[in-house]
């Protein structure tokens, strides 16, 4: 099992995994702001909650992804949905999550 984790480990770095993450983190927050149902969005990197406006619920917008798709996570909050894409995201997928979003 010590071989497979640095094996791994040696993914994340040899990839730059870590820094995608948060260069896409930060690329993903920035276009779901622009997004009119996205009230704030929460989290870390890509471990990203959205609290959503008054009018949809999570689970509303998680049946809609889920129809594209998309898998999305809820909350104990009704209103905040998570999603938690994979490290290796491209902008063009930040772009078509964004888009998916966008259709809600």
């Amino acid at each position: 099992s010590c071989v497979a984790m640095e094996a791994t480990l040696e993914v994340i770095e040899s990839e730059n995994l870590i820094e995608n993450a948060a260069r896409m983190g930060r690329y993903f927050r920035e276009k779901l702001v622009e997004i009119p149902i996205v009230q704030e969005v929460l989290g870390r990197g890509l471990l990203v909650g959205v609290r959503l406006a008054e009018g949809m619920t999570a689970k509303e917008l998680q049946g809609v992804l889920l129809k594209q798709h998309i898998l999305a996570g809820s909350s104990l909050d009704p209103q905040v949905l998570r999603m938690m894409p994979p490290l290796t995201i491209t902008t063009r997928e930040v772009d078509l999550l964004v888009e998916a979003v966008k259709t809600a």
